[in-house]
């Protein structure tokens, strides 16, 4: 009679098992919290290393974000849904003049927030992402960048 018992079992932690890696699936396809309400500072942008003094952030309001790009500061609208990210880049309305190392940053950041159509958050920090999952920025919360410059 122990002969029938181990199927039984085998079937049984088979099923836990698809149970456990569905769900595992279902967590890994919830979309990212909403991004209105929160603040951002860039932290990296791949492959270039930020000038010294140098800050970029984005603080995204209910349809509007502000963004402060190095240069200048300018809003302009967006549409944040279910990880999807869309960003239409308006002119900003005073340019100011930078200096070189700080206008490039400003550039290769704006290119990376217009070409970003998805967005994830791992481990407290905002990822844009391009079409092929590709990171085109990482940003962390306003508050954590700040701390962290007045820590000893």
């Amino acid at each position: 009679m122990s002969r029938p018992r181990a199927p039984f079992v085998a079937v049984v932690v088979a099923g836990f098992a698809v149970i456990g890696s569905s769900g595992e699936r279902a967590r890994a396809a919830e979309p990212p919290p909403p991004l209105a309400g929160t603040a951002w500072v860039l932290a990296e942008l791949p492959g270039r290393t930020l000038p010294a003094g140098a800050s970029a952030t984005l603080r995204f309001e209910r349809e509007r974000v502000a963004i402060q790009d190095g240069c200048n500061h300018f809003k302009t609208p967006y549409r944040a849904e279910g990880g999807s990210l869309e960003v239409v880049l308006e002119n900003p309305t005073l340019m100011m003049d930078c200096p070189p190392e700080r206008t490039e940053m400003a550039h290769v950041f704006l290119t990376a927030l217009e070409g970003a159509r998805s967005y994830r958050i791992e481990g407290g920090r905002l990822q844009l992402l391009a079409t092929g999952s590709d990171v085109l920025a990482t940003l962390v919360p306003q508050a954590a960048k700040a701390h962290a410059a007045t820590s000893p």
